[in-house]
């Protein structure tokens, strides 16, 4: 289960409201996700009560509210894991990441907004403005159907490459459904690419999907993907004195012929951050720290 955990990393859209004694602001860093994608919010509460100030202590202090464009409440699914107790000191701030997706239904393209809602302990609740985000469709550019055996027995899923146009720039998406489509297990979000070359894609023997494309003059990720969906290689290569390319070999094994590998933090295997954290104890804002 995806839960949240405690950054100090700034972002620059949200909505906010400010109080006497405690500023509470509810951000969304993107505002554009394709269904069934992580959908982060952030929250950033500031202490400017004179004293510490204990929030978590309560069962069900913080929460979100999700409206489509008509303002109707979008029903959950469950509720959000608690955050447990932590502490603001005078004029400390802090900053919380959920990833709402998996506790809402969320499942149809359109415009939303969505609210936080925090209860402190003097009994004062405070609702935030709404930050807005819209869920895309996007294009389907490539499918694979493929089987594998999962814990149940034999299963028959299929891969899907879509491509969603943003403001100024195109971004892929690998989504792994049941056959019929009907049930989403994983959306992972590829990067942008350009829109003069077609990524290239591959299924191996084991059932994995092997994904080429170009982000850049001579930039080009690739990445596999499990059969359940997950992601287990991402890596980038660089066009030097030949483009980079898949190639199957007789036993059904897919390879990458050409380029250069350029290691970065995103890598996968690597040093990438994992997309399943357990939660963290409190750490304030660097700026705060700076400052006190």
């Amino acid at each position: 289960m995806r839960l949240f955990r405690w950054w100090a990393v700034a972002v620059c859209l949200g909505a906010g409201v400010a109080r006497a004694q405690v500023d509470l602001k509810l951000e969304v860093p993107r505002t554009q996700f394709l269904p069934g994608e992580r959908l982060e919010v952030v929250t950033r509460f500031s202490n400017f009560t004179g004293k510490p100030l204990t929030l978590g202590a309560e069962a069900g202090w913080l929460r979100f509210q999700v409206e489509d464009r008509a303002g109707v409440t979008v029903n959950r699914r469950s509720e959000l894991p608690e955050t447990g107790t932590f502490e603001l000191q005078p004029v400390e701030r802090g900053t919380m990441r959920f990833d709402i997706e998996p506790h809402f239904y969320l499942e149809q393209p359109g415009r939303y907004r969505v609210f936080a809602i925090a209860r402190f302990p003097n009994g004062e609740e405070v609702t935030t403005p709404a930050a807005n985000f819209e869920l895309v469709r996007g294009t389907r550019v490539a499918e694979q159907p493929y089987g594998f055996s999962g814990p149940d027995g034999a299963e028959r899923r299929k891969y899907i490459l879509h491509q969603a146009n943003y403001l100024e720039e195109v971004v892929l998406y690998v989504r792994c459904t049941d056959e019929a489509e009907a049930t989403t297990y994983q959306v992972t979000r590829l990067g942008k690419t350009v829109n003069f070359t077609q990524p290239k894609q591959i299924l191996d023997v084991d059932s994995r999907w092997h994904v080429l494309h170009q982000f850049g003059r001579t930039d080009f990720i690739y990445h596999v993907f499990a059969p359940d969906g997950s992601l287990v290689v991402r890596q980038t290569l660089m066009f030097e004195d030949r483009r980079p390319q898949l190639r199957v070999n007789e036993q059904g094994k897919v390879t990458v012929i050409g380029g250069v590998r350029r290691p970065t933090d995103d890598d996968v295997p690597g040093r990438a951050t994992p997309s399943v954290v357990e939660p963290a104890l409190f750490t304030p804002d660097d700026a705060t720290k700076k400052k006190r």
